[in-house]
Formats: C-alpha cells, structure tokens, sequence
C-alpha cells in the first residue's frame, strides 16, 4: 500500500482520515508542520503529503514548500478554506502544490484527489528510474565502449565525470542526472580530433594554433550531436558552455543549465591541473586563487576533500591477472607493442577488464601495473 501523511491541528480531523482511509493506505498523521517535515525525513516511502493551510508556527503553504525541499517527487495537496482560496491558487501557480481541496470534503472526493495524486508520483518516480538509471545505464555502457575504442579521449571522461559526482554529492541540486550525463558526455566533440593531437593534449604538449582551433570547436560539436536526443537539450547547452569562465556569468540568473556549465568548468580544469602533475596543494591553492573569475567560488569549495588521501587508499603493483572490477588504474596501461590502451584514472569495470585480459593473452601488456585499490568493502560494492 501507498504511504500518505496528513498534517493538521484538527486531532479529530486526523483520528477520522485515519479510520476513513487506513485500509487504503499506509496512513501516517502529524499534528503540525514541524512534525510533519520529522515523518518526511523519518519515512522515505510518503509518497503524498495532505497539509492543512491554517496551522500555527507554520502554515500550510510554507509546510509544503519544506517538503518540495525535502523531496520534489512527494506530491503534494492543500486543505484550505474558502477564505483562502486565493492563496491557495497562488501556492499551485509557484509550483509547490498539486492539488488543494475547500473545507468540509468528503471521503469520496478525497480518495480520488488522493488516487490522483498517487498517479503523479508514480508517474514521476517512473521517469525517474528510466533517467537514473535505464538511460543512464545504457548511455555509460556507450560511455565504456568509446573508452574502449579512443581511451586518451573517453578515458578522460570517466575521470572528469568522478569529479562532477564529487561535487554535486556535496550540494543540494536536484535532477541531478543531467549534470552526470553532461560530465559523460562533455567530451564527445573529441571524435572529430585526430588521435596524434589527443596525444599532445594527454601529454600536456604545447599546440599550435591551427591544432588550438580544431580543440576549440569541440564543444560546438558535441552540441551539434547532443541536441538530437529528445530532452537532451539542457544537457548539450551545458557542454557548448563547459569553457566558459565563471566572470561572464555574473549579474546572471543562475539556471541548471549555467550551473552544469560552470561544473564542467571546474571538473575539466581540475583534471588538466592532475594530470599535469601538479601536487595537490598547489592545485587547491590555484583553484581558490582562480574562483570569482574562473569558477564559481561556492562550487570550488566543494574540491578541498577531492583529492585522494594515500592513507585512504592502498597503493599496490599487480599483474593483469591479479586485476579486479572496482579497482582504480594509477597509471597509463600500454600493451607490449607500445599502444595506448587505458590512461590513469579510470576504473576497472566488467567491460574494461576483459579488454585487458585479451590484450594481455594475444598482444600482451606492460606490467606490474599500479593499482589504488579502494577502502575494504567498495571494490564489492563496484560490482554490483
């Protein structure tokens, strides 16, 4: 049975929805709008949420705007009387209601507001897991398989993309799916760019300027591909604009869009400044120098812990059969011929471990390879 949580200061009001409807649902019952925001963070399952607008220390539409805080999906509905019909209008015209209901109602017109709004929340938890994890799953399988075919490039991604995830753990963004699929995806103009100038870029070799201009229209490119896929326009906006600095934003109406952007900004920097083998200090202090100009100073704080703690993980030499899913390559992979195969950085997964066992079997491969094998317990979670 569904969860649904009704908020009022009616006691009795809360005793009859509870005798009415808890053969329904899974009925849960707070008393006022402090009460109810400890049920939301106590009981992930509340798929709706039912608040009276009168209510003292906290009204209805403040209530409700908490819980679209909480968790957007959790759909909500208004009580209210007529006398506050309009601000009640006003509450579903911002987005923060989903329904509302005049007092007296009956148990009959409730259930089917209610059975509606169950419907919404079905609805947007399905869309949900098809972007989370459906298309996504499917778009990083696509992701590993480019790694596969042109590691310098896609190997890189995968490294860009840790960082985005890393920052955007550290806030409260919502969708943040899009910002994921943007750090996949933000080098994809790279297919237009021969293998040699990749090259130079990995190895931080100087370009010229007719080199400079083939790397710089890379973004545009991979807009020009992104912008094909329905719902995937945001996403490749954030790509177009993943070189712009933080300064021209200014004075601007922060969107997800230039939020993505500015994300994109910092993770791409930040792994051009690792793998240009700088120490970490002097990453972080360039990083704090650069903000205000080159990145949004509220996101950059979000790196100071980015950085791999050597106690934290375990440094260790292994030969291609002692590689496991899970581990992280702390090196550049090259097979016996001298090919680049896999660059620093990226995870050993169940589709890049058979490549190197292959390599390994019929070419050969370079070893020991230097691996950093996470903490006790996340190289079995990788897996599954």
């Amino acid at each position: 049975m569904a969860t649904i949580l009704i908020v009022d200061d009616d006691e009795n009001l809360l005793v009859s929805f509870e005798r009415n409807f808890r053969r329904s649902y899974t009925v849960l019952t707070a008393i006022s709008g402090k009460e109810g925001l400890k049920k939301i963070a106590e009981n992930k399952k509340i798929a709706l949420v039912i608040s009276d607008m009168n209510m003292p220390e906290m009204d209805g539409i403040e209530f409700l705007s908490q819980v679209k805080k909480i968790n957007p999906t959790i759909t909500r509905i208004m009580l209210t009387g007529k006398a506050d019909l309009n601000v009640a209008i006003q509450a579903v015209n911002e987005g923060s209601i989903f329904r509302f209901l005049t007092k007296p109602t009956t148990p009959d017109a409730l259930e089917k507001i209610i059975n509606d709004g169950l419907e919404q929340y079905r609805l947007i938890n399905s869309e949900k897991v098809l972007l989370n994890q459906t298309l996504n799953g499917s778009l990083d399988i696509l992701n590993e398989v480019l790694c596969l075919t042109n590691p310098v490039a896609f190997g890189r991604s995968s490294r860009i993309k840790k960082i985005v995830t890393h920052i955007i753990s550290k806030t409260d963004l919502e969708n943040t799916w899009q910002y994921d699929l943007a750090a996949t995806f933000c080098l994809i103009g790279y297919i237009s760019i021969p293998q040699t100038i990749q090259e130079k870029i990995y190895k931080n070799i100087e370009l010229d300027k007719s080199e400079s201009e083939l790397v710089g229209k890379t973004p545009q490119i991979a807009y020009d591909l992104i912008k094909r896929i329905p719902r995937f326009e945001s996403i490749a906006e954030m790509i177009l604009n993943q070189n712009k600095p933080y300064h021209q934003y200014k004075n601007a109406i922060e969107t997800p869009v230039s939020i993505g952007s500015q994300i994109l900004k910092m993770a791409i920097d930040l792994d051009a400044l690792i793998t240009s083998g700088m120490s970490s200090d002097e990453i972080k202090l360039k990083m704090i120098h650069d903000a205000e100009h080159n990145y949004n100073p509220h996101l950059t704080v979000t790196l100071l812990d980015y950085f791999i703690d050597v106690d934290y993980y375990e440094h260790v030499a292994l030969n291609v059969a002692e590689l496991e899913v899970g581990m992280v390559l702390d090196q550049d992979v090259f097979s016996n011929a001298g090919a680049l195969l896999l660059v620093k950085g990226q995870e050993i997964t169940d589709t890049v471990l058979p490549r190197i066992n292959n390599f390994q079997r019929y070419i050969g491969v370079m070893q020991p390879i230097r691996i950093l094998i996470p903490p006790k317990g996340e190289v079995e979670i990788a897996t599954q």
